[in-house]
């Protein structure tokens, strides 16, 4: 069963992508300690899979102590919201980009991430969005 959403009842764009988020690991090797989940976004022009994370903050709080908090599932607002803020790479220059992200502007691997994510999240949401639908969705989650 698809994982549904309460913002879904009012966007039919939204309510018509079927999600599901599969829970992968704990990440506790790096900076920044998360949840990675990965998710299949479907819709009637194909579908995507694609890595999220999110902060350790994100539990289901145990109700006994007999057991552990759970990591809370993304919403399909999430997602989206991310994809949205993500893929708005293709429009910001280079130095905007560096700004908005902490990265140093007179770094290669910098600018290759910056090319690699502009690419590659912008064809993510054209698979199963068209123009129209992105423009839709990025108005619904304006105040997300």
């Amino acid at each position: 069963m698809p994982h549904l959403s309460l913002m879904q009842e009012t966007n039919k764009t939204i309510s018509q992508t079927q999600f599901y988020p599969t829970y992968v690991c704990k990440n506790t090797e790096s900076k920044w300690n998360h949840f990675v989940w990965t998710s299949k976004l479907t819709t009637s022009k194909g579908y995507i899979r694609l890595d999220f994370k999110m902060g350790l903050a994100h539990v289901i709080k145990a109700k006994s102590s007999f057991s552990n908090d759970k990591p809370k599932p993304p919403t399909l607002e999430d997602i989206l919201y991310s994809l949205i803020i993500d893929s708005r790479v293709a429009e910001l220059s280079f130095n905007d980009w560096c700004d908005e992200h902490g990265y140093e502007e007179d770094s290669m691997s910098a600018f290759n991430i910056y090319i690699e994510n502009a690419a590659k999240l912008k064809k993510k949401l054209n698979i199963i969005y068209s123009r129209d639908e992105i423009k839709e969705i990025k108005e619904f989650l304006k105040d997300y």
